[in-house]
Parts: C-alpha cells; structure tokens; sequence
C-alpha cells in the first residue's frame, strides 16, 4: 500500500479527481462498510484520512455542474451516503445549483 501512495503516476492521477478518484472513493467506501461496522455504525468521523477524503469530494460535487456529474461521481456519492449525516449536505449542494 505504501509503494502505491507514495508513486507520483498514481498521485497525479486521483489528484485531478477524475473518474479514478471516484471508482477510488466508492471502492474504499465500501470496504469500510464491510470492515469497520461497529455496533451497526461506522465510526466515520475516526477513520484516517476520512475528513480530506469527503471534503474533496463535495468540494468536486459543487464544482462540477449536477448535468455533468460522471456516473463514478454518482456511484461514489451513494456509497458516501451509507453515512447518513452526508445528506443534508448532498441536499444543500444540489439545491443551491437548481433555478
């Protein structure tokens, strides 16, 4: 694992937060809905590097235009949801961006 976070190609690659970035996001979601379920819960707020992960992925959900929104973006945000304090905030961006 560490040989693959620290290779520049790899880096360069989820740093554009492109479609690799969301296939990312929605694979680690879901292993650590597999593996860190505690009492039914997921400690989110406790899992390192959690706080940096979502706060890129809803700065790249208010960017992006809701039309444009890429279907790994779409499958990575379902997976975030399995922590159900994230939809209020999915509900904020997407209103704000509607006329």
């Amino acid at each position: 694992m560490n040989e693959i976070l620290n290779d520049s190609i790899w880096q360069n690659r989820v740093q554009k937060r492109g479609i690799a970035f969301y296939f990312f996001l929605t694979e680690w979601a879901k292993h650590v809905n597999g593996t860190v379920v505690i009492k039914e819960h997921v400690p989110w707020q406790d899992l390192p590097g959690y706080t940096v992960l979502i706060k890129a992925f809803l700065v790249a959900l208010k960017q992006k235009d809701v039309k444009a929104y890429p279907e790994a973006m779409i499958s990575a945000s379902l997976a975030f949801l399995k922590n159900e304090k994230l939809l209020n905030t999915y509900v904020a961006i997407v209103y704000n961006k509607t006329r």
